[in-house]
């Protein structure tokens, strides 16, 4: 047996952070760990505590950028798709913080692309609301909907909004004003 912290087990919650010890190893990048908990038999759908309260180890992994993290998960797209209290999941995750390469590994893992959070919020729509040009064409050419509404009646389109260029663009792109490559081809 390799997990060894004093009294607290492998599925036990750090009284401080609110992380299981597998949650705290994908917040961390650490692969090695991550497989080791693994092997012991963490449980990957616990779900976290505290400032996670909700989140999976792979929907933490996903939005600290540890696409090394969900590799070794190795665990399906059920795992990948699994949402969080608040509806979210690590697609959404990646979306958010602009980590192309943890988009490209989920997008390729065949994860639901339109999966809405409790408010209706799906991956291209927490793309658009950062500006994320790269992100909103990946999502777009892997098949996410631009038509799917939040619980506001917003559609993507509706909240690319702001002067800035890329917000601009985002518009442009979401109504069809400029081709979109294969996903492979985006650059990240």
């Amino acid at each position: 047996m390799l997990f060894r912290s004093g009294t607290m087990g492998i599925n036990d919650y750090d009284t401080f952070t609110g992380l299981t010890p597998l949650q705290q190893a994908a917040l961390d990048g650490s692969t090695e760990k991550v497989v080791s908990l693994i092997d012991e038999g963490a449980d990957l759908n616990q779900q976290a505590n505290g400032d996670y309260a909700g989140k999976t180890a792979a929907m933490i992994a996903a939005g600290g950028g540890h696409v090394g993290v969900l590799k070794a998960m190795q665990r399906g797209p059920s795992l990948l798709d699994l949402q969080a209290a608040d509806g979210g999941n690590p697609l959404q995750s990646a979306a958010v913080h602009g980590h192309v390469d943890v988009l490209d590994y989920l997008i390729e893992r065949k994860v639901d692309l339109n999966l809405q959070d409790e408010d209706g919020w799906t991956a291209l729509m927490f793309a658009v609301s950062v500006n994320n040009v790269n992100a909103v064409k990946k999502l777009l050419s892997a098949g996410a909907s631009a038509d799917v509404k939040n619980g506001e009646g917003d559609t993507a389109a509706d909240l690319a909004s702001g002067d800035k260029a890329e917000a601009k663009r985002i518009a442009n792109i979401l109504a069809g004003k400029e081709p979109l490559a294969p996903v492979a081809e985006i650059a990240a």
